[in-house]
């Protein structure tokens, strides 16, 4: 887990920019305020046009409009080029998520606004803040992946077929998950909230480990396709698990052995709340 440069740049220029989604919201980190004001002090001279870009591709829906930026940040790569920090794409344009396309052209002024406001010295003076923001999150996550990969007779990732990352964005609207699966890796990015979102880390994690597996046997679950007919009277299921029976299958094997890790006096309770999580 950390706090990933370029999410904290995206959403500090956004937050400039006009970005105030529950901005009045007492689950915010006290560091979106300051990162704010700190921004107001700067005025950096790109923030015209950062303003002009914000305002053409924002959405009407807050939490739409975060995602695409969301998007976008997990898509960057911070690089020390030769006249200053800048921020470039991991992959080739043509390769981009479609809502990570329509907003080209931002990574030059997110370059320009990470420099002109000095925000990398920003961050490493804040360092111990940022880290305290992660605190509640260190001990608990990696306690339930110990023991998820010992339940799956799993070793820890070592990035073969992929990584699992955890990022917190302090900057963003609070109490929001946002998952990404790009190439063989998964993102998780958590907004602050109240309570550590342990429990969703857990199943994305289990789900992390089983989808390569399903994938293999791909031929085999899609055999019994039909079993698909008994999730359509499902009133609560999402509609996507309806359409797609290798989604729904790897959903419900990753609660099975979600409620199978619980202890035994759990497992009833849980077979009864049970629900899949969109994907």
């Amino acid at each position: 887990m950390e706090v990933n440069p370029s999410l904290f740049a995206t959403m500090a220029a956004i937050n400039a920019a006009g970005y105030d989604a529950d901005l009045a919201s007492n689950a915010n980190s006290p560091i979106r305020a300051q990162i704010r004001q700190w921004a107001e002090t700067a005025k950096p001279k790109v923030l015209d046009q950062l303003k002009e870009f914000y305002a053409a591709h924002r959405k009407s829906d807050p939490a739409r409009d975060l995602s695409q930026y969301i998007s976008f940040a997990l898509c960057l790569e911070l690089y020390n080029a030769e006249d200053g920090p800048d921020f470039r794409y991991r992959m080739r344009l043509s390769d981009l998520p479609p809502d990570v396309q329509e907003l080209d052209g931002f990574e030059k002024i997110l370059t320009r606004f990470y420099r002109e406001t000095k925000l990398g010295q920003l961050m490493a003076n804040n360092q111990a803040a940022l880290d305290r923001s992660l605190e509640p999150y260190h001990a608990p996550v990696t306690l339930a992946l110990q023991q998820i990969d010992g339940y799956l007779r799993n070793p820890r990732n070592n990035g073969v077929k992929g990584n699992f990352y955890v990022y917190l964005d302090v900057l963003a609207a609070p109490n929001q998950i946002h998952m990404r699966s790009y190439g063989n890796d998964l993102f998780i990015v958590l907004t602050s909230s109240p309570e550590p979102q342990i429990e969703y880390i857990k199943t994305a994690y289990i789900r992390f480990q089983i989808e390569p597996v399903a994938m293999r046997h791909i031929a085999d679950i899609e055999a019994k396709g039909s079993l698909i007919d008994f999730a359509q009277g499902a009133p609560a299921l999402d509609e996507q698990y309806k359409k797609d029976f290798l989604s729904l299958s790897v959903a419900c094997l990753v609660r099975a052995i979600d409620a199978r890790m619980l202890p035994a006096r759990q497992r009833q309770a849980a077979r009864l709340s049970a629900a899949l999580p969109p994907r």
